[in-house]
């Protein structure tokens, strides 16, 4: 199948040659403008995706930047959780009733963690 295809590929070209032999100038011209411009078309969009490419790549760059940056600013900005329960009782003053009692809940959580 292979051979029968590459002879008919043969054919074709041995007849287009023949007739484009028999071509008057006029057209020979319209027909080599026709084929540089297409060339010259082919050239100029073979690698038309590359600047959104690197725009595409810079930004995403910048995104996960400052997304590490921030996550960075909030972990080393927020309190840690070995935090004892007594400064977050002591830091919320509108409760005062807790701060008084402030023993007793350190009791209970003893008491929680032993039994």
């Amino acid at each position: 199948m292979i051979d029968k295809d590459a002879e008919l590929i043969r054919e074709i070209r041995r007849h287009l040659d023949a007739e484009s032999v028999a071509l008057d100038g006029a057209t020979c011209s319209q027909l080599t403008q026709a084929r540089c411009a297409a060339v010259d078309a082919a050239k100029r969009s073979r690698y038309h995706w590359l600047p959104r490419l690197l725009a595409s790549t810079a930004t995403a760059a910048v995104l996960g930047l400052a997304v590490m940056v921030g996550v960075h600013f909030h972990a080393r900005n927020s309190m840690p959780a070995s935090v004892p329960m007594e400064l977050n009782v002591v830091a919320d003053a509108q409760d005062m009733e807790l701060v008084e009692d402030l023993d007793f809940y350190v009791w209970l959580e003893e008491e929680m963690d032993a039994g």
